[in-house]
């Protein structure tokens, strides 16, 4: 269940990567908690708090993302006053240093700092 629950947020992860990030979730909550916050954010709705966020805010998102579509992220860096909004050419949900666009987000990223 683990590897593909982590196959689907990364499916662009070298076996290491994945097995690492495996460990981090076993480590990290027991079976039943990990069940719990899953059911916790599919819940969770924030859409309508949108408007209240005042910092600068940049949303970068994989344009072949399986677990949210970029329709979502396009509604979230909308919904922001002033969000920049970076779309990257990636099947992962989660930017691992193995992803070709890795460099592209840490630049987007600094770059987004220094304004």
């Amino acid at each position: 269940f683990m590897k593909a629950f982590t196959s689907l947020f990364c499916p662009g992860g070298s076996k290491e990567e994945l097995d690492s990030l495996i460990q981090i979730q076993l480590a990290s909550a027991t079976p039943e908690m990990a069940a719990r916050i899953r059911i916790a954010i599919d819940h969770m709705d924030v859409f309508d708090k949108l408007g209240d966020v005042k910092a600068p805010t940049l949303v970068i998102h994989a344009s072949h993302d399986s677990v949210h579509p970029v329709s979502q992220s396009r509604l979230v860096a909308a919904g922001i006053a002033g969000a920049e909004y970076h779309q990257v050419d990636s099947y992962n949900h989660m930017y691992l240093p193995s992803d070709p666009v890795w460099e592209e987000i840490v630049t987007a990223q600094l770059e987004f700092i220094d304004q």
